[in-house]
């Protein structure tokens, strides 16, 4: 999952960094909806197998979150960079 690009123009950084912060929330929360129905699945499951493809499943959306809050840090970073605060 990648984050949304902020929409605001390059010199206005605040609105760049809120724009990635809810852009990362809104990946975060698809992410959650996704790692419960995984769990779910889970639970439900009748056979090795289906528990080792949730498991697998949930590993795979734990990695994804992990890559979309990497990218919004650096992000996040760049632009306080540019505006002298990192």
């Amino acid at each position: 999952m990648t984050l949304a690009a902020p929409t605001a123009q390059p010199e206005s950084g605040e609105p760049r960094i809120v724009g990635s912060i809810f852009s990362l929330a809104g990946a975060g929360a698809v992410l959650a909806a996704r790692a419960a129905e995984t769990r779910a699945r889970s639970a439900e499951a009748d056979s090795d197998r289906e528990r080792v493809s949730a498991a697998m499943a949930a590993y795979r959306l734990e990695a994804s979150f992990d890559e979309a809050l990497t990218g919004a840090y650096r992000q996040v970073t760049a632009l306080m960079e540019e505006r002298g605060l990192a």
